[in-house]
C-alpha cells in the first residue's frame, strides 16, 4: 500500500475527474416515462437535436439510436448528481446487446448518465459482439455511464466473442469519457476483450476506469483489445485495474499493426494467465507511454512487453511486478526518464531484450532493486539485441546489473554517462558480447532521499547531479543534465539572512535582505510581500517585479516602524518566474520598548553607521545619520581616491 499510495497521484487525479456541467436542454425534450413509455419509444419519437431525458428506473430494454444525432440522458444529464447514475438503469435481460449504434452515429449522438447491464451482445457474421454497448461504423459519445456485469457466451456456430463490455468495430471513433468499465466477462474459449474490444477504430477514451473485467479461459485483453492496422486509439487519464486474461495481456492487447498512446494512467494488478499481465503489443504494433505508473501486475515474460515496430516509455514508473519489468522483443524502444524498481523474475527483472533485429535506447532512467532468479536482475539481453545506456543509474539489482544469453548473432550494449553498481564487474558477459564502456561512466552510492520509502529522488550530495552527458539539453533549472530520471533542482536563489531580528527602542530601524541569483540565466522577481499586512513591517523599496542577471544580486530594505511598544513577528515572502522554486520566506522579529520622542535620541554630528555588504558589487546599503533636517550630498569614491558617483 505504500508503494500504491506514492505513485498513484500520477493518474488517480485525472480517473475520477469531476463529471460535465449539467446541460441546458435545447430543442425538443421527450420526458420518460411520462411522454414515452419505453426509452426505445423516445428514441423512435425523436428527431435530430432533440433529448430523450429518462427518470430514475430500471427498463428491461435494447436499445437502438437508429442514426440520430440525439441525447438520451438520465436526470444527471440536467442536475449533475452522480446519484442517477446508478438509479437509471437500461438492462439488456440477457437477450442481446443492450445499447446499439449502427447507423453512422457521430459525437452528436450522446449516451449519458446511466448504468448499463446484463447485455448478452449482438451476433454479426460468425461473430458475437459487444455485449453492453456495440458500436458498428459509428462514433457517438458515451460519457458519465457504467457499464458492468455484461456477458458474451459460447453459442453454437460462432467463432469468438468480442467486447464484452463494448464493441467498437470498424471506423468507430468513439469517445468515452467517464465512464466505469468493470466486470463484464467473456466466456468464449479465445474470447478477446472482457472490458472493451477495439477492431479497425481510434477512439478517445478518458477518465475512465477499467477494472474487474476478464477474459478467463485462454481468452487476450481482460481489460482491453486493440486490433487492427491504420488505427490509432488514445488513452488518457483512466484506471486499467484487476482485469484478467486467460492467455495474454490481463490489462491490454494491442495487436496487428496497431499505434496506441496511453497518456497519464495507471496500469495496476492485471493478471494474465499466460504472459504479460500488464499490456501486450505485438505484431508491428507501436506503443507510447508517457507519464503513467505501471504495477503489481502478473504474468510470465513482464508487466509490459513491446514485440512491435516500436515501444515508447516516457516518464513511466514500473514497480512491483511479477514476471519483470519490460520486454523489448525484436523492437524498436526507447526508455526514456522511466524509474523501474522492485520487479521479480527469472533473467531480466527490471528490462528483458530479446531479438536480432532489436535495438533499445535508455537516457536518463533509474533501474534500481529489481531482482531475477539467474541473471540480468537489472538488464537481460540476449540474441544480438543492440543497447545504448545512457545517463542512467543501474543500482542494488541483483544478483547483478546486466546479464546476458548465448547467442548465435553477437550484439553490444554500451554505457556512457551512468552510474553502474560495481561498474564492468556488474556486467557478467558471456564472452561472445560486445561491451562498450564509453566515457562519463561512475560507480558511486547515487545518494537517493529515501530507497527505504521508494523515494529516488537525487539529495544535494549525489555524484550524478551534473554528471550526464554535457552534449544533451540541460536540466529545467539550466544546468547540465543529472543522471536518473529525477533531476535535482539546484536553486536559482539563495537569500542572506534567513532571519531579521530588529530590537529598538522605539525608533524605526531598517535591515538589508540580499537577493542573489546563483543560476545561469536571468531571474525574475515577481513579488515580494509581508504577511500581515497590518505589521509595522514594510518593504522600503522595490517591491515589484525586477530582473536579476546570473551572478547579480539585489537587496531589499525592510522597515520596521513601530506605534507602540510589543513584540512582532511576521513574513516577508519573495517569488519569481522560476516554476520548480518554491517561494522564499524570511521571519522577522521585532521587540520594541515604547515610542518616545527625545531629542536625546537624535545624533548629535553627521555620521555613516556602515555600509552593508562590505565589499558589495553592485548594490550597497549605506547608513548615515544628521542632527537637523538638512539636504544631503554624498559622493562615492573608490579605492584609487577617484570619484566614481554622487548621491
Amino acid at each position: 500500500m505504500k508503494r500504491f499510495c506514492r505513485y498513484l497521484f500520477i493518474a488517480a487525479v485525472f480517473s475520477f475527474t469531476a463529471y460535465p456541467t449539467p446541460h441546458t436542454l435545447s430543442a425538443r425534450v421527450i420526458n420518460i416515462p411520462d411522454d414515452e413509455e419505453t426509452i426505445q419509444s423516445g428514441i423512435d419519437a425523436a428527431e435530430d437535436g432533440d433529448t430523450v431525458l429518462v427518470q430514475p428506473g430500471t427498463y428491461y430494454e435494447n436499445i437502438n439510436f437508429e442514426g440520430k444525432a440525439i441525447t438520451v440522458g438520465s436526470l444527471f444529464l440536467t442536475t449533475g448528481n452522480e446519484a442517477y447514475i446508478d438509479s437509471t438503469v437500461i438492462n439488456g435481460d440477457s437477450s442481446g446487446c443492450v445499447v446499439l449504434f449502427e447507423n453512422g452515429e457521430s459525437e452528436n449522438t450522446v449516451l449519458t448518465g446511466f448504468t448499463i447491464t446484463n447485455g448478452s451482445g449482438t451476433i454479426s457474421g460468425r461473430y458475437l459482439r459487444g455485449g453492453g454497448i456495440y458500436c458498428n461504423e459509428a462514433s457517438p459519445t458515451i460519457e458519465a455511464c457504467v457499464i458492468r456485469d455484461n456477458f458474451l457466451l459460447e453459442v453454437d456456430g460462432i467463432l469468438n466473442g468480442q467486447g464484452a463490455g463494448i464493441c467498437l468495430y470498424r471506423h468507430s471513433d468513439a469517445l468515452i469519457t467517464n465512464c466505469r468499465i468493470t466486470n463484464n466477462i467473456n466466456h468464449f474459449y479465445t474470447g478477446d476483450g472482457g472490458g472493451i474490444y477495439c477492431y479497425f477504430s481510434s477512439p478517445l477514451i478518458t477518465n475512465c476506469t477499467i477494472e474487474d473485467n476478464s477474459a478467463p479461459n485462454h481468452g487476450y485483453g481482460g481489460g482491453l483489445y486493440f486490433w487492427y492496422f491504420r488505427s490509432h486509439p488514445v488513452i488518457e487519464n483512466c484506471v486499467i485495474n484487476q482485469n484478467e486474461a486467460g492467455s495474454d495481456g490481463g490489462g491490454l492487447v494491442v495487436f496487428n499493426r496497431m499505434e496506441v498512446t496511453i497518456r497519464n494512467t495507471i496500469i495496476s494488478r492485471n493478471r494474465a494467465g499466460r504472459s504479460h499481465g500488464g499490456i501486450d503489443c505485438s505484431a508491428s504494433s507501436v506503443l507510447i507511454l508517457e507519464n503513467c505508473t505501471v504495477f503489481e501486475n502478473e504474468g510470465h515474460g513482464g508487466a509490459l512487453l513491446l514485440a512491435g515496430d516500436r515501444g515508447e516509455l516516457r516518464d513511466c514508473v514500473i514497480f512491483g511486478n511479477e514476471g519483470g519489468g519490460v520486454t523489448f522483443w525484436a523492437s524498436e524502444g526507447t526508455l526514456e526518464r522511466c524509474l523501474i524498481f522492485n520487479n521479480t523474475s527469472v533473467s531480466g527483472a527490471g528490462v528483458y531484450c530479446y531479438g536480432n533485429s532489436c535495438s533499445l535506447i535508455m537516457l536518463g532512467c533509474t533501474i534500481v532493486y529489481n531482482s531475477a532468479e539467474e541473471t540480468g536482475g537489472g538488464i537481460f539481453a540476449r540474441s544480438g539485441i543492440d543497447v545504448s545506456v545512457v545517463n542512467t543509474i543501474l543500482w542494488g539489482n541483483e544478483p547483478n546489473e546486466v546479464g546476458f544469453d548465448d547467442w548465435e548473432n553477437q550484439g553490444s550494449i554500451s554505457f556512457s554517462y551512468s552510474l553502474i553498481d560495481g561498474g564492468m564487474d556488474s556486467i557478467d558477459t558471456t564472452g561472445q558480447d560486445q561491451v562498450f564502456w564509453l566515457e562519463g561512466n561512475i560507480d558511486e552510492d547515487p545518494l537517493f532521499a529515501d530507497p527505504d520509502n521508494d523515494d529516488f529522488h537525487l539529495t544535494a550530495e549525489s555524484p550524478c547531479i551534473d554528471a550526464g552527458d554535457p552534449e544533451f539539453d540541460l536540466d529545467p533549472d539550466g544546468t547540465i543534465t543529472d543522471i536518473g530520471a529525477f533531476y535535482f533542482h539546484q536553486r536559482d536563489i539563495e537569500i542572506e539572512p534567513e532571519t531579521i531580528s530588529f530590537e529598538t527602542p522605539g525608533t524605526p530601524d531598517s535591515a538589508a535582505v540580499t537577493i542573489r541569483n546563483i543560476g545561469l540565466t536571468a531571474l525574475t522577481i515577481t513579488s515580494q510581500s509581508i504577511t500581515p499586512d497590518d505589521s509595522p513591517f514594510s518593504i522600503g523599496n522595490n517591491d515589484g517585479e525586477f530582473e536579476i542577471e546570473p551572478d547579480g544580486e539585489h537587496i531589499t530594505l525592510v522597515r520596521f516602524e513601530p506605534d507602540m511598544a510589543g513584540e512582532y513577528e511576521a513574513v516577508l515572502t519573495i517569488e519569481s518566474d522560476d516554476p520548480d522554486e518554491e517561494a522564499v520566506e524570511i521571519l522577522l522579529r521585532a521587540v520594541s520598548t515604547g515610542i518616545e520622542d527625545d531629542k536625546s535620541l537624535k545624533p548629535l554630528e553627521f555620521g555613516i553607521a556602515g555600509v552593508y555588504p562590505n565589499p558589495f558589487n553592485s548594490q550597497a546599503l549605506v547608513r548615515f545619520s544628521v542632527p537637523f533636517p538638512a539636504d544631503v550630498t554624498m559622493k562615492i569614491y573608490d579605492i584609487s581616491g577617484r570619484e566614481r558617483a554622487t548621491l
